[in-house]
């Protein structure tokens, strides 16, 4: 029988949802983990930052204080012990651990995320590995109004950081070491909790005969009649399809450790989008959409003057300069980006910058793209460097940039020194096998999400 531990009465509905989904799952939940650093004012610690995560890898333990005005602290804790912390500290605004009262200042509200693809911690993005990810937040007032009671406060306090041993720069970096991500000037004291789910769809594809095939990732002990897929199948004419299916009823095509390949029985035909939800014990953990066939309106009207993309695909590996330049932005609009080709806008400012700007529906990923048929020079890989840099600088850190030469030039025979120099500089080089592979996976209806995993596979 599961362990359901459940949330005091007198808390944020935000609160209590998120300890909710935490004694739904915590019987697959092997610890949690608390990071805290505060700053102490007199007698009183004041929280700046907070992470208090249920699941996942538990990372080593350590205490220690700097001058005697903060403390840092990583302590693995059981999860009726966590909970009871969260459930405490929103009431009270405070918590204890060990003999420490650490107060939470201000009152802003709790914000919960579930089913998001992206979690961030300030702008820091995180990865939740194999697991799904529900984050709860708390934004009190600024670090600068905790710290800064004097004018040599911040001062002093980042002087003594950088005489830790082992040392640090300063508070960002000290927080990044031990929370993952950094706070200090211009940053908000924090409460972070988070829930990792074992559970999450890895892959998902069409196999033989049309039928739909996860990977999923699946803690063993969450029982397979607790986990279900709702999946809907949109045909570009007609009533969509939908079903639930128990992962109990699909056929196992293949299992490793906590892996396993599972093929269900619906049937999604050459021109459907499918929405795949995973759900366990009753609650929806995610959505993944997938585009198995042509089901965009672009693509259907593109069709009408280019079939099979036979045009398209002769641009992209037989064509050089503007011709090869408009291919790739035809191929990514067709993958459902928003494109700009700004060598337009280059030729009014007599500005080099990039070729290409392309961004996807939520503009949370942008692709900044220089086009370069043959022969790439070292100069071309500095130059989108450069723009990629300056991009990186002016923008919000939560939009995520991908510096890209798209290139006519087999992989094989590009020059070993380009590519170490493109790695250096973190530009990606994308082939013209790759190239074919994004059209692949144009052609069969992929949308931006399917593209990017070709477009972020790593350096060549």
């Amino acid at each position: 029988m599961r362990n359901r531990l459940t949330a005091p009465v007198e808390i944020p509905p935000q609160v209590a949802r998120f300890l909710e989904l935490v004694g739904k799952f915590a019987d697959v939940l092997d610890s949690a983990h608390l990071t805290v650093l505060a700053y102490k004012s007199g007698d009183r610690w004041t929280n700046l930052t907070t992470l208090l995560k249920f699941g996942g890898s538990a990372g080593p333990e350590t205490a220690f204080d700097v001058d005697h005005h903060m403390v840092v602290i990583s302590a693995r804790k059981s999860i009726a012990d966590a909970v009871s912390l969260l459930a405490d500290a929103v009431p009270s605004a405070k918590y204890q651990h060990m003999h420490i009262t650490i107060h939470l200042p201000g009152t802003l509200p709790y914000f919960l995320q579930q089913r998001t693809d992206r979690v961030y911690f300030h702008n820091t993005l995180y990865d939740p590995g194999q697991n799904n990810a529900v984050l709860l937040n708390f934004n009190g007032p600024t670090i600068d109004s905790i710290i800064s009671q004097t004018p040599t406060a911040w001062g002093s306090l980042e002087e003594e950081i950088q005489k830790l041993d082992p040392p640090y720069l300063g508070l960002e970096d000290l927080a990044e070491s031990h929370a993952g991500y950094p706070i200090g000037r211009g940053y908000n004291s924090t409460l972070f909790a988070l829930l990792l789910i074992p559970l999450k769809i890895l892959e998902a594809d069409i196999g033989r005969g049309g039928k739909l095939q996860l990977k999923i990732r699946r803690d063993l002990r969450l029982n397979p009649t607790e986990i279900a897929f709702g999946v809907v199948v949109k045909p570009q004419a007609g009533v969509p399809s939908r079903h639930t299916v128990p992962l109990s009823k699909t056929k196992i095509i293949q299992e490793e450790k906590d892996i396993e390949t599972v093929q269900l029985d619906t049937v999604v035909s050459d021109n459907a989008e499918v929405v795949i939800q995973l759900r366990a014990r009753n609650e929806l953990l995610e959505a993944t959409r997938l585009y198995p066939g042509i089901s965009s309106p672009r693509l259907r009207t593109h069709s009408i003057l280019d079939p099979n993309e036979t045009y398209l695909e002769k641009a992209l590996t037989n064509k050089a300069g503007k011709p090869f330049e408009q291919a790739v932005a035809m191929l990514l609009h067709l993958a459902g980006f928003k494109v700009e080709i700004s060598a337009e806008l280059e030729t009014l400012s007599s500005s080099r910058y990039a070729d290409i700007l392309a961004f996807t529906p939520d503009e949370q990923t942008m692709i900044i793209g220089s086009c370069v048929s043959k022969n790439i020079s070292p100069q071309d890989v500095t130059l989108l460097a450069h723009s990629y840099l300056t991009t990186k600088e002016t923008l919000d850190d939560r939009l995520t940039i991908i510096p890209i030469i798209f290139t006519t030039v087999p992989a094989a025979t590009l020059p070993q020194s380009l590519q170490e120099q493109a790695q250096r500089e973190q530009i990606r080089v994308c082939s013209k096998e790759e190239i074919l592979k994004v059209l692949d996976f144009v052609r069969s209806g992929a949308g931006p999400r399917e593209v990017l995993k070709i477009l972020q596979q790593g350096f060549l």
